[in-house]
């Protein structure tokens, strides 16, 4: 793998850090201005300030989380079972195995949300 793109791993590691950082820079910054933007139109309108402050946390988060979470572990472990069984490329059927019981997670979790209304 080394020099495979013409720089070495660590390079490569480095500048994949770099970018990851500065993703999640650049989102923060998107979603800060959005929120002051909603602030001063807020203001602008004449609206209760209080009703705006107010957060409203579900308690389910944590377990919503936990669900995805655990979901995606028992993808990962059915991923290397299957990839012991069969002669398919080891990172497809990991990869499959995981989005598929995270995404099964999700759906799960979707159910547990009490702010729906069913």
């Amino acid at each position: 793998m080394n020099e495979y793109y013409g720089l070495d791993t660590m390079t490569l590691l480095v500048i994949l850090v770099i970018a990851l950082i500065i993703i999640i820079y650049l989102s923060w910054m998107v979603r800060y201005k959005a929120k002051t933007k909603e602030r001063l139109l807020i203001i602008e309108k004449d609206y209760d300030m209080h009703k705006l402050l107010e957060t409203k946390k579900s308690s389910f988060t944590l377990l919503k989380t936990g669900i995805v979470l655990v979901a995606s572990a028992i993808g990962a472990v059915v991923g290397l079972l299957a990839f012991s069984m069969s002669n398919i490329n080891e990172g497809v059927i990991f990869f499959i195995a995981v989005f598929m019981f995270a995404g099964i997670g999700m759906i799960i979790a979707n159910k547990f949300d009490p702010t729906k209304g069913e």
